[in-house]
């Protein structure tokens, strides 16, 4: 039995998306199936079964399965831009207008669950980024304390502890504002 959190799972679903992209539809679709035969609420199967759907060119199945994760997950914008395309390769613009433009709203305000699954591959690189780069501002900042503390004169002018403290203080909170920032222009 394959659990919604499993690691099985994530294979499971990460295999499908491959076969999606050999074009290997059929054998997609029975994979995505058998997870969603297991974990009937899991959104993102839903979607990748969307995906499979939508590549072969099966519309109303793809729309079907982009509907039940938006259902699942309303804050869904990479499902709702994708049922938002559906809509719009049936000829159903006042559907496409509006789905497209809850899309576009969703993708502005990115929510939990797109910013920081823990399944999703993209927010643990990103999680994990901004721990290394805490981690090394850190050890950096540390070492340029203890220089500038074992030797207080640099350039002619002495500093104290405190001057050198609060200037690796400082280093800290720019690079993380940079990192914020980048992150933010990233995701």
């Amino acid at each position: 039995m394959v659990e919604a959190s499993s690691p099985g799972r994530d294979g499971m679903l990460a295999e499908a998306e491959e076969l999606r992209r050999a074009g290997r539809y059929g054998e997609g679709i029975d994979l995505v199936a058998r997870v969603l035969h297991d974990a009937p609420h899991d959104a993102l199967a839903h979607f990748r079964l969307g995906n499979l759907y939508l590549d072969q060119g099966e519309l109303a199945s793809a729309e079907r399965e982009y509907v039940a994760a938006t259902e699942l997950r309303p804050d869904y914008a990479s499902a709702l831009n994708n049922l938002a395309a559906v809509y719009r390769r049936q000829r159903r613009t006042r559907l496409f207008v509006t789905t497209y433009k809850k899309a576009q709203r969703a993708a502005a305000r990115p929510s939990k669950s797109d910013t920081a699954h823990p399944r999703d591959p993209s927010a643990r690189r990103r999680i994990w980024g901004t721990a290394l780069l805490f981690l090394l501002v850190t050890v950096a900042a540390l070492v340029a304390w203890e220089l500038l503390r074992e030797r207080p004169e640099a350039n002619g002018e002495v500093r104290s502890t405190a001057s050198a403290s609060a200037t690796a203080r400082r280093a800290v909170a720019a690079a993380f504002a940079s990192r914020i920032n980048g992150s933010r222009l990233e995701g």
